[in-house]
């Protein structure tokens, strides 16, 4: 798509007689692309619930923007007293992938067992580069001008345990995960490290009084 804006800024007195004016302009041309990818097998063991999911993506997001900036000021005579030109182009490329593996498995009285894995990477460089124009040539603006780039891992994995008793259904687990992000600004070679595990107890017990109304109670 390509969006275009112009406006206008007038300047008045105390009295609003005007003083000058300014006209601004940007006209852009933008272009998005994405497409993903998926795959998923599922096999049941055996007719009392026994199942393992397997589950693949990739997904990729990319853009091209140009744009155009114009700032025209102008005097009470309508003349031109300075004219600023400043050029855009931004590009940014997103890479997600993932996979994950969800395992049942039924146990004897009503008792039911479920585990899991799950990993993702995610890949990300945003390239947003100005230029002023002076006299057609193009010169590199540093502070509107940005590069970054940036991955993150996030690897899990879970364990569930559920159970009914009569009116009573109780679930307990366990998830842990842990998070490796990088992070660089290439302009100024600023850069960021992160590593962390985390854990994620859960719980949750329902009771059913009635047709109609239950009692719950679950920690998270």
């Amino acid at each position: 798509f390509n969006p275009t804006g112009a406006s206008r800024t007038s300047t008045v007195d105390q009295d609003y007689n005007p003083i000058n004016h300014s006209v601004f302009t940007n006209n852009s041309r933008d272009r998005w692309y994405n497409y993903a990818l998926n795959a998923e097998l599922r096999t049941q063991f055996d007719t009392t619930g026994r199942e393992l999911v397997v589950t693949a993506d990739y997904a990729k997001y990319w853009n091209i923007t140009k744009q155009a900036f114009s700032t025209t000021k102008y005097n009470n005579e309508n003349l031109i007293t300075d004219q600023t030109f400043l050029t855009g182009d931004q590009g940014g490329v997103l890479n997600l992938f993932a996979g994950k593996a969800d395992y049942t498995h039924p146990l004897k009285r009503d008792a039911k067992l479920e585990m899991g894995w799950k990993s993702s990477y995610v890949t990300s460089d945003n390239n947003v580069k100005f230029y002023n124009n002076l006299n057609d040539q193009l010169f590199f603006d540093t502070a509107r001008s940005s590069h970054f780039l940036y991955s993150e891992i996030i690897n899990a994995a879970y364990i569930n345990f559920n159970k009914t008793i009569k009116k009573v259904t109780m679930q307990f687990g366990l998830r842990g995960e842990q998070t490796i992000a990088d992070g660089k600004q290439m302009l100024n070679g600023q850069t960021f490290h992160r590593n962390y595990p985390l854990i994620f107890p859960t719980a949750f017990i329902d009771y059913k009084i009635n047709e109609k109304h239950a009692l719950n109670i679950n920690m998270g």
